[in-house]
């Protein structure tokens, strides 16, 4: 694996000190029997952090059983996807069109159903999917971090943003009341 090449290289040329300095966008845990998946923005919110990481662990069950039926991944170019994460950072959820590795460019909202659809077997198996679909819905309709920050600076410069940051990390922010009312019901 060229991943472990390069990290056994780094470490031995003194330019880090151990694996978990190596930030790739999705690794296996050099300590824990995890995959670390560093890509994404970092959610603000509970309900948001929870949406994030019942999507990763969807995705993930579904790729392992892939790969145990015999089905792997089409390679796709780094340059693309690169060029991917360069575009989502800058206009994040609010773009209608962003581009995809391999099929061009795709409306946000209907790239996000067909990921939830395919991670749909697993996120039942688990007992996720109803939160998770839910979330999401309220994840496109209020915006996500970025959304918020963008309106926030918008509004009133960077100290505005620094402002909606803090209050949402440490009292919870709109999103956080669906995690309520959802705990509360089992349902938005």
């Amino acid at each position: 694996m060229a991943e472990l090449r390069t990290t056994a290289r780094l470490a031995r040329d003194g330019q880090i000190l151990d694996p978990a300095m190596v930030y790739w966008d999705v690794r296996l845990s050099a300590h824990l029997p995890t995959i670390e998946v560093r890509i994404s923005d970092v959610p603000a919110t509970a309900m948001e952090t929870t949406l994030l990481a019942s999507l990763v662990r969807g995705l993930v069950i579904t790729s392992v059983a892939a790969i145990g039926r015999g089905h792997f991944a089409v390679p796709i170019p780094r340059s693309h996807l690169r060029s991917a994460c360069r575009y989502a950072a800058r206009v994040g959820l609010s773009s209608t069109r962003f581009p995809t590795a391999l099929a061009g460019r795709r409306e946000g909202r209907r790239a996000l159903a067909r990921l939830l659809c395919h991670v749909r077997p697993a996120l039942e198996e688990s007992g996720e999917y109803e939160f998770t679909r839910d979330a999401l819905a309220t994840v496109l309709t209020s915006g996500n971090g970025a959304d918020r920050q963008r309106r926030a600076l918008l509004a009133g410069g960077p100290e505005k943003v620094i402002d909606v940051l803090s209050r949402l990390t440490a009292e919870g922010g709109e999103a956080d009341d669906f995690q309520r009312r959802y705990d509360k019901t089992g349902q938005s």
